[in-house]
């Protein structure tokens, strides 16, 4: 392939460090003394973009941040109880919309009984509410109770030993109850999904099997387990994919199954009550999941072959739209309850929604991930949850970030454009060409940018033209050479020197860009093969040392290179003659301790700037925190709280969710990319 390349010679000889690679913004060269400003005011700002998308923060409305919710259960006064299976915590929502945490401890995984704050739980799932305000979830091989104070207890089950057994609450076993309805009486039935049936435990803790034969009537099909369906007496009835549970107040109990909504009656007999398989489109998943009852015995189920359409089913069978599809055809509702206040609650990306009785659906708590990217000033505009790896500043102060396959540049007041390029062909010829898949951007002082793109590293020029600096497009390898000779793959950070080299960090090491093109191996491999022996924790000299996915890099004003390396949880330093140590953090052992060199514990370090004193600056992504690396190398934590998620602005150290670019600029400012925003924190 005969690929144009740019010479640079020319252009990265001069090139002095922005601060994504290290060092702040440029020197004034006015004459005269200006007033000094104001002194700036400490805190977290949004700069552009929406503060949205998971977390595990309490607070109210869209403040108020969630993980994945796996059940939503309702009381008699309309206060809502979900289980966050990503953070092992149940959460309270009131009818205001302010989330609390009822119990569980945010990221701890456990097994204990305990109150509010030593409980821990290990695989969440459904919940219920009974008359007296008792919570009741399914946690792995067990349920357990949690009173209004926060008290957990375990009622049924053995948190070691999962497995079959009816009998009194210390003999029986369960399986892995699934989903769980709560009777006003304090009894309880969850489904079995192994065993396909319906099991009851009484309010005194007595376990017995309630509907549905033990292990259902199942054949092994081409596509997987193939289990029948048959209604009469409930211990001759057969169930196939009991997915949920609810109960109207007569006690009868309604189940999701499959296709079907079926309903098991307190005389013990099973009927079918509506069969979405006649109106399901060809190939479409299961029909149905969720299930609510209504207070006049009106069952609400999420219609998943019409792409989660919410049905409301009638006493009689029929069945009627209540709320259309959220769109694209994705199943973006995925819980549901009608509450005792008339209201229906639905769960869909994220966010608690309340459907009033007129079909008015009013967000009541969370915040959605955002999926678009849209140009605007501030808060108009808008970054796609997949959040930029890296950012780069030029000498007026904007800022650049790659998302995908498009640059994305913020002006100091937070415009964000994004820049139209034109791509320079092989033959000489331009024209469209996207990007493949941008991870990396630096700026030089003459206001070009160098992407790396996958395979290849492209610059940019103020004008928008595109060209190949090196790399083959589309052709992964991993050949040091001149230009188009030299082959990359799985590139992700870049950043320039003080002598105009393009630094640029792979999956498995450190190549480098001379100012004539010329592509060679700094340290670790450059190795292709996403499966070998290329990648490590080792340091040593040139191609000794081992690296992890590394990610941000920076160098300083001495030609030292710093790299976050990502998945061996460390950062590392690479002098000029290649030797390979590391600075921060131990190879392997996530955590969040601040401390000196070794004693210090990162959790995914991403992204790097460095600042004109030599101080590091690092997106502590796993933590949602900032961290700073001193010369000394001491390590301290200076934005965000570790293990609290999702973005508080404000006073420092404020909070952060999943930071990853950063770029570091005078006067003790940082951006830094967050939650689907670029924020501006002055430290």
């Amino acid at each position: 392939m005969n690929i144009k390349f740019q010479g640079l010679a020319a252009v990265l000889a001069s090139a002095t460090l922005l601060s994504a690679c290290g060092g702040g913004g440029s020197a004034s060269t006015a004459n005269t003394v200006p007033p000094a400003p104001p002194a700036p005011v400490q805190g977290l700002y949004l700069l552009a973009g929406q503060i949205t998308g998971p977390g595990n923060l309490d607070g109210s409305g869209n403040d108020a941040h969630f993980g994945n919710l796996g059940g939503v259960a309702a009381d008699a006064y309309g206060n809502l109880f979900v289980t966050d299976t990503d953070f092992a915590t149940v959460r309270k929502i009131d009818g205001f919309g302010m989330v609390t945490t009822l119990a569980g401890s945010v990221g701890n995984f456990g097994t204990a009984d305990g109150d509010q704050t030593t409980a821990r739980f290990k695989a969440l799932g459904d919940i219920g509410v009974d008359l007296a305000g008792n919570v009741y979830v399914t946690d792995g091989s067990t349920i357990r109770r949690i009173t209004q104070n926060g008290q957990v207890s375990t009622i049924a089950g053995r948190a070691d030993q999962a497995g079959y057994l009816d009998g009194s609450a210390d003999q029986a076993l369960l399986e892995a109850p699934y989903a769980l309805a709560v009777a006003g009486s304090g009894d309880l039935y969850f489904s079995e999904m192994r065993s396909h049936n319906i099991r009851k435990v009484t309010s005194a803790g007595v376990v017995s099997t309630y509907a549905g034969q033990v292990g259902g009537k199942c054949v092994q099909g081409r596509y997987g387990l193939v289990c029948d369906i048959q209604d009469g007496p409930a211990e001759q009835a057969y169930f196939s994919n009991p997915s949920a549970l609810a109960l109207d107040a007569a006690g009868s109990l309604y189940v999701a199954d499959f296709w079907k909504v079926r309903k098991v009656s307190t005389s013990g007999n099973v009927s079918t009550l509506s069969d979405q398989f006649t109106t399901a489109p060809i190939f479409s998943a299961p029909a149905v999941s969720g299930m609510a009852v209504d207070a006049n015995g009106n069952a609400y189920t999420i219609d998943q072959s019409h792409g989660g359409t919410i049905l409301k089913i009638a006493p009689n069978g029929s069945y009627s739209p209540v709320l259309p599809a959220l769109g694209n055809g994705s199943y973006n509702y995925t819980r549901l309850i009608a509450t005792g206040t008339g209201h229906l609650s639905v769960i869909a990306k994220g966010v608690v929604q309340r459907v009033d009785p007129d079909g008015t659906i009013r967000p009541l708590a969370g915040s959605v991930a955002r999926d678009d990217a849209q140009d605007g000033k501030g808060a108009a505009a808008s970054f796609s949850s997949a959040l930029p790896y890296s950012a780069s500043r030029d000498a007026a102060g904007n800022l650049y970030v790659v998302q995908g396959n498009a640059i994305r540049k913020l002006s100091v007041d937070g415009e964000v454009s994004t820049l139209a390029t034109t791509f320079v062909r092989a033959d000489g010829s331009s024209g469209e060409v996207p990007f493949q898949f941008l991870s990396g951007v630096v700026a030089d002082t003459k206001g070009n940018l160098y992407v790396s793109d996958d395979t290849t590293v492209r610059k940019v020029t103020p004008a928008g033209i595109v060209s190949v600096v090196a790399g083959i497009p589309y052709k992964a390898g991993d050949t040091d050479g001149i230009g188009g000779a030299a082959s990359f793959s799985y590139l992700n950070g870049i950043c320039l020197d003080s002598s105009g080299n393009l630094l640029l960090t792979t999956r498995t090491g450190i190549r480098k860009i001379g100012p004539d093109l010329r592509v060679s191996t700094l340290a670790g491999s450059a190795s292709a093969n996403p499966v070998d022996a290329a990648t490590g924790s080792a340091d040593g000299v040139g191609a000794q040392a081992r690296f992890n996915q590394p990610h941000g890099i920076v160098a300083d004003a001495a030609g030292n290179v710093y790299v976050a390396d990502r998945d061996n949880h460390t950062i590392r330093k690479i002098t000029s003659a290649g030797v390979v140590t590391t600075l921060a953090g131990l190879a392997g052992v996530r955590g969040a301790a601040d401390g000196v060199g070794s004693a210090a514990r990162f959790n995914q370090p991403t992204g790097l700037g460095i600042d004109q004193a030599g101080n590091l600056f690092v997106t502590d992504t796993g933590n949602h925190t900032v961290r700073r690396i001193r010369p000394d190398g001491r390590v301290s934590t200076v934005l965000g709280q570790a293990g609290k998620m999702g973005v508080r602005l404000g006073s420092l150290p404020a909070t952060l969710s999943a930071p990853s670019a950063i770029v570091v600029a005078p006067q003790g400012i940082i951006y830094v990319s967050s939650a689907s925003a670029i924020l501006k924190a002055q430290l």
